[in-house]
């Protein structure tokens, strides 16, 4: 096993390179002083390899995502906002406080449903746009209450928004 190309990679997303879907989590890593090691152990794990995985793949559920912040005493809340909210054109937005959190019902996707119901697109266009069939969005909101961050990032530009993420202490959090 060639270590020198394993540690440069596990060098790469830590340092905040490669990765753009989860360098929310690459970022909030970096400010908190958190580690591989502390998370996977936060969240139950014996081994930080899970969490290297979802760095190195830069994906992961979003029912970990939201384990992963609640574990280390934050909460998370996503949202889809027009690409030109705020006048900063990107493909997502961090914010670690806000003045003024929205109330989110107990979905995990429940962000994502507002987001479509916003828009004119039925679940049928974006499901074509998406290259999906109708009941893989369906199964998500509806049955799972999850799928991949990378399907989140996919649905915002489907639907011409951006994802916007708000990470706040626990301590911090208000309910609107």
């Amino acid at each position: 096993m060639n270590t020198e190309k394993k540690s440069s990679g596990k060098r790469k997303f830590l340092n905040g390179e490669g990765g753009l879907r989860l360098k929310f989590i690459t970022e909030f890593m970096n400010r908190t002083g958190q580690t591989t090691p502390s998370i996977a152990q936060a969240m139950g794990y014996k081994s930080r390899q899970t969490v290297f995985h979802w760095l190195d793949k830069d994906d992961m559920k979003m029912s970990k995502c939201y384990e992963l912040f609640d574990a280390c005493g934050y909460r998370i809340r996503f949202a889809m906002v027009p690409k030109t909210y705020n006048k900063i054109d990107c493909t997502a937005e961090v914010t670690m406080v806000t003045e003024d959190p929205v109330n989110d019902d107990d979905k995990r996707l429940a962000f994502m449903s507002r987001a479509i119901a916003k828009t004119d697109i039925t679940q049928e266009a974006l499901a074509q746009k998406l290259g999906r069939r109708r009941t893989a969005i369906h199964h998500w909101l509806n049955e799972v209450d999850d799928c991949m961050i990378s399907q989140v990032y996919e649905t915002a530009e489907a639907l011409g928004m951006k994802v916007t993420i708000d990470i706040q202490p626990k301590a911090n959090f208000k309910v609107l």
